[in-house]
């Protein structure tokens, strides 16, 4: 993978951690109120399910981003040799 694409993955999985941290402050005994704790698990539910889709999906891009550019060039070296 290229290094830029890394570094946006890295960012968004530390940011990621972060907000989990502060999701986790409903979980603990400060907060008494189970129906708020019950909302706050479930936007975790999707927050969590949001960021793996989104990793998925950056390094999914990568991947068929580096097969049709080798499956390009290919290509264009046989043509060339064709018409050479």
């Amino acid at each position: 993978m290229n290094q830029p694409l890394l570094n946006r993955i890295e960012i968004v999985n530390e940011t990621f951690t972060l907000c989990s941290m502060y999701f986790l402050l409903f979980f603990t005994s400060w907060c008494t109120n189970p129906e708020i704790e019950s909302l706050a698990g479930e936007l975790y539910m999707y927050f969590l399910i949001g960021i793996a889709v989104l990793n998925f999906l950056m390094i999914a891009f990568e991947m068929l981003t580096q097969l049709f550019r080798k499956k390009y060039f290919k290509l264009k070296g046989i043509i060339s040799r064709k018409v050479a």
